[in-house]
């Protein structure tokens, strides 16, 4: 069973919603239901081999990654659906390659094998940079009181996009 799940915060379900929709695929619907509803988690769910094959399958591998985990990842993803799709999954070999796969996944990677994978080498666009602010970026500003005997007061903005240390190869 091919099953394709995206988590969210529940103030972003809106995000979630616009996906499914371009997609033309998919439900939106509570991931996980612990505390006041505004901690909710919320998922787009996609659970049907065919959705996943002829929807999303094509748009994955028509694009490519900024990262060097996620270009690796997306690429055996795509491996995994295409041994599905050739039915290779219900024998013992194709199963054994499927667990080999997951097992390659970045998350079930080493940092020091992360830092091994292979360049994307994709160049940054607005697009990107858009992208990569939605999904990492953080704004804030600290106002500076005063010092002794200056009416000044200073303001300190920051704009930070967090990756984990793998990634160093992509500091903006």
């Amino acid at each position: 069973m091919l099953i394709f799940e995206i988590h969210q915060h529940v103030i972003d379900v809106d995000l979630l919603k616009a996906i499914s929709i371009f997609l033309d695929c998919g439900k939106v619907e509570i991931g996980r239901k612990v505390g006041a509803p505004d901690t909710w988690v919320y998922r787009l769910r996609i659970s049907t081999q065919t959705d996943i094959l002829n929807n999303l399958l094509p748009l994955l591998q028509s694009q490519s990654m900024m990262l060097n985990k996620r270009e690796h990842d997306i690429k055996l993803f795509v491996h995994a659906c295409l041994l599905v799709t050739d039915k290779k999954h219900t024998t013992i070999d194709g199963q054994g390659e499927l667990a080999n796969i997951a097992a390659r996944l970045s998350s079930k990677l080493s940092f020091e094998n992360k830092q091994k994978l292979p360049n994307s080498n994709k160049s940054l666009n607005a697009e990107r940079v858009t992208g990569f602010t939605d999904a990492e970026g953080h704004f804030s500003f600290t106002i500076v009181p005063p010092k002794l005997e200056s009416n000044y007061t200073g303001v300190i903005f920051n704009f930070t996009i967090t990756q984990e240390s793998s990634e160093g190869a992509k500091r903006f």
